[in-house]
């Protein structure tokens, strides 16, 4: 969430322009204030979206899930670190 603020505050980072679905807006509005980040919900859940993503391919990549199926491990992380950086709106 610091880094979403952090581009937030820099002009680095545009929050999307949507409208989550109550009750989502409301939790996710509630989880940034109880950790002090002034986060626009929309932003927040596409960041919590990007760290669920981030900790699957790393978990998948520990216990050996993608061995055998993706030889270029590396290529496949990194195209998904793309994807959802993009779904961030990180540069």
């Amino acid at each position: 969430m610091g880094i979403l603020r952090d581009g937030v505050a820099a002009g680095q980072l545009d929050p999307p322009d949507e409208e989550l679905p109550e009750p989502l807006r409301g939790e996710v509005a509630e989880i940034t204030e109880l950790i002090g980040m002034a986060v626009p919900p929309a932003l927040a859940a596409r960041g919590m979206a990007g760290w669920t993503q981030l900790f699957g391919l790393i978990s998948f990549e520990l216990f050996g899930r993608i061995n055998r199926a993706l030889p270029h491990r590396d290529e496949y992380f990194d195209h998904q670190i793309g994807l959802m950086a993009d779904l961030i709106g990180l540069p």
